[in-house]
């Protein structure tokens, strides 16, 4: 601005930018933001015009910016309590004069801080208690704090008996337990109210009303049947409570069961059951709780003890007289023949067998009540014997080759010669017997014996072997030089025979061995496996072969027919060809090696190695046999 208009139209300083100091330039303040130029606060109510315009955003010209009654001054105060804008228009929604940031609820005339306090469960002068000041008061003086009545109760603060029923407010909440909104009724008219009555819908349930035997709370005192706990109506020494609650027993009648025997007695002494007649089912002169088999006349207290199995006495051993007794003298007690042995207590000899029943029992071979016989008459009893059936099997008899254990003594065939045992139409070349794993249990042994001659091309061949008795199960497989014989055994195994070969047609790998080798050497090997042991014997072979020289006729008959002279012809013709051919070579190898020595080159020097290359060679000299050939 000129400084004319300064001074004569708007009386600022012209030789300063800001007259009234407020941070706003005169320019500003005048044309921008229409505020008195000479005056830091416009309006007047607090703030200068910086403030307005640049900090808080209100208007400078007008005391209250959002026209809700409130100056701006007194709104930027509030409004860093977080409580008022002057930007913002502050309600006073329920019209009581009090802006929404001093009323606690501005919905609510009757709530604001010009209010007094009620007892209505609200904060009515906005103190941050509700219904404070009732804490102590009692209108109805009914005992229980008005603040109580109608906050924890629900009852009437101006009424000591809210329900009407008699019964004053505070009686029914802190005596009775009762509740204070709702008649008290005495439903059964006995004069207590259902809160004091046991049981307010029968008039026999009462306090004051005498208690009886019936396992109920007659009286209202939280016990039943008190009065009875030492009474004792019929004098069995039971008390009237006890028989009623835990025995249910007749309380007026001393033998509730009628058995003669009173309650008290049959629980305290005797252990019966008072309400079930005891017996004495044998009639033995013992009740069934003091017997220890009612149904038993032999059992009883006081009996005899007898050798029976029975506990006679009643005294929970059985037998127990008899535990060292021996009537019959066999070294067994009575106790142990009845009891573990089922032998005769009275007899020594309970089968008849001529062993006593000690002895028996002593050895533990055989039964004591069984008799023992001697069946194949070989001296042996049956528990001695392993076989009783057969007279040569006996212990101590002499060990069979036949798979039985003969002499008892719980192996086979042991130490027995199955060499010697086994016999054969031909003269053994060796025999060894081996065991299950391949050990050797007896030999080898080599016989002195001549080998045996085959003929094979017209005689067959036939070993034989005996001595094998049947029982003993054995397998015999054959072979000769490592092919097996099966197919040329019989169906026993006992015997091979071998048929006569041809040699222009065998049959097997065997055969065309046999005729491949001519006259040779052959081994026959028989093994017998049976009970764990495989005995192997071997025969020497001495096999002759014939086979037709057919090969010379062949030849001759060929070369005379045609066709063979022509082949002869030809063949003639070739070898001559072909030597003739060699001959030249011969002769064109032997002058190229006089070439080479005559001009000193070797044959290692024609070989094209990396040194040799580019070699100069003479030239060839003229020969006249070269010459003529070109």
């Amino acid at each position: 601005m000129d400084d004319y208009n300064e001074t004569q139209f708007h009386r600022t300083d012209p030789l300063d930018p800001d007259t009234d100091g407020d941070l706003l330039n005169d320019y500003e303040e005048i044309v921008v933001y229409g505020t008195n130029a000479v005056l830091p606060d416009t309006d007047n109510e607090g703030l200068d015009d910086y403030e307005e315009v640049i900090i808080y955003g209100t208007n400078p010209n007008s005391i209250d910016s959002d026209g809700d009654g409130l100056n701006d001054y007194e709104e930027v105060l509030n409004w860093w309590l977080g409580v008022s804008d002057p930007l913002v228009f502050d309600p006073d929604n329920d019209s009581d004069e009090y802006y929404h940031f001093e009323d606690c609820d501005d919905e609510d005339a009757g709530a604001n801080p010009g209010m007094q306090e009620l007892l209505n469960g609200k904060d009515d002068d906005c103190d941050g208690w509700e219904d404070e000041g009732f804490n102590e008061s009692d209108q109805d003086g009914d005992g229980l704090s008005d603040w109580e009545e109608f906050h924890v109760y629900g009852t009437s603060t101006i009424s000591s008996d809210s329900d009407g029923d008699g019964i004053s407010d505070e009686e029914e909440v802190l005596v009775y337990g009762s509740n204070p909104l709702t008649v008290d009724l005495d439903s059964d008219g006995d004069g207590a109210y259902w809160f004091e009555d046991c049981n307010d819908n029968d008039s026999s349930f009462a306090p004051g009303v005498p208690e009886i035997l019936d396992g109920l709370d007659n009286d209202c005192d939280g016990e039943n049947d008190e009065d009875f706990f030492w009474t004792d109506s019929d004098g069995d020494g039971i008390t009237d409570y006890a028989e009623f609650h835990l025995f249910s027993t007749d309380p007026a009648n001393g033998d509730s069961d009628g058995d003669g025997l009173p309650d008290g007695v049959e629980l305290s002494e005797m252990m019966s059951d008072p309400l079930v007649a005891d017996p004495d089912s044998d009639l033995d002169g013992w009740y069934h709780f003091q017997d220890c088999d009612d149904d038993d006349f032999e059992r009883a207290p006081e009996r005899p003890e007898e050798l029976d199995g029975k506990d006679n006495d009643c005294d929970e051993v059985v037998d127990e007289d008899f535990y060292d007794l021996d009537t019959d003298g066999d070294g067994l007690s009575d106790y142990s023949e009845f009891h573990n042995y089922s032998t005769m207590f009275d007899s020594a000899d309970s089968d008849q067998d001529g062993v006593d029943d000690g002895t028996e029992i002593a050895r533990g071979l055989s039964s004591p009540v069984f008799p023992d016989y001697d069946k194949d008459n070989d001296g042996f009893y049956e528990y001695e014997d392993c076989d009783d059936l057969v007279g040569r099997i006996f212990p101590g008899a002499i060990e069979q080759w036949n798979g039985i254990d003969d002499d008892c003594d719980g192996e086979k065939d042991e130490f027995v010669n199955r060499l010697d045992l086994v016999l054969t139409n031909h003269e053994k070349s060796s025999g060894t017997v081996f065991l299950s794993n391949r050990e050797i249990y007896d030999g080898p042994y080599y016989y002195e014996s001549v080998p045996l001659q085959w003929d094979s091309a017209n005689e067959s061949f036939l070993i034989s072997l005996s001595g094998i008795q049947p029982s003993l199960g054995a397998t015999i497989s054959w072979s000769m030089s490592g092919y097996s014989l099966e197919m040329n055994a019989s169906e026993n195994g006992m015997e091979i025979l071998l048929l006569p070969i041809n040699c222009k047609s065998p049959i097997s790998n065997l055969q065309i061995q046999v005729c491949d080798e001519e006259t040779s050497v052959q081994r026959i090997r028989a093994v017998i496996s049976e009970g764990g042991y495989d005995t192997e014997i071997e025969w020497s072979l001495i096999v002759s072969t014939w086979v037709e020289p057919e090969y010379e006729n062949m030849f001759l008959s060929t070369i005379s027919s045609p066709s063979g002279i022509v082949a002869t012809i030809v063949l003639l013709i070739g070898i001559a060809g072909g030597g003739a051919m060699i001959g030249a070579k011969i002769s064109r190898s032997r002058e190229l090696q006089e070439a080479l020595e005559a001009y000193g080159v070797s044959p290692e020097r024609l070989a094209i190695r990396p040194e040799n290359k580019g070699i100069d060679l003479p030239e060839a000299p003229s020969f006249s046999w070269s010459n003529d050939e070109i």
